[in-house]
């Protein structure tokens, strides 16, 4: 089956032209991503993201709206994980990612104290004069704390 995917959101609106074929349960998760993703666009604080948490946020959209699971850090040069690949991965893999849709729900104790939520992505708090992982915005977990894990015969 093939899929065109459209993603329009509040400040957003990306077309994805690309067709990929798709079994039946990968399209399903993907439209599932998609909902999700409007979701967490809409509920984004941008003004509260500096220039290179902006850049950040605008190389993960472009990366997604392609259907990539990595883009390329601006800074490091490293590879980093799209929400999307979380999304299908189905679960929290424990190393609390930029782009971890599972609230690190499996990242330790000592990694999570030093990541903070900015409303588009998980960052450092060192260097960033936070002092605490506290976040007054629960609709980060409302988003997509709420996913079923995908079936292992997947």
């Amino acid at each position: 089956m093939c899929l065109p995917l459209v993603l329009r959101a509040a400040r957003v609106n990306l077309v994805i032209v690309r067709h990929v074929s798709f079994g039946e349960n990968t399209v399903k998760l993907r439209k599932e991503f998609w909902e999700k993703e409007a979701l967490w666009l809409e509920r984004e604080t941008l003004s509260a993201l500096s220039p290179a948490e902006r850049l950040i946020r605008d190389l993960h959209l472009k990366a997604i709206s392609e259907g990539h699971f990595t883009y390329d850090d601006p800074e490091t040069g490293l590879k980093v994980l799209t929400r999307l690949r979380h999304f299908l991965k189905g679960r929290c893999c424990g190393n609390a990612c930029r782009h971890c849709v599972y609230d690190l729900e499996n990242a330790p104790e000592e990694l999570k104290r030093k990541r903070r939520f900015n409303s588009s992505f998980w960052v450092d708090i060192s260097g960033s004069g936070v002092e605490s992982l506290e976040d007054d915005d629960d609709d980060y977990d409302s988003i997509f704390l709420s996913i079923e894990p995908k079936p292992k015969n997947m």
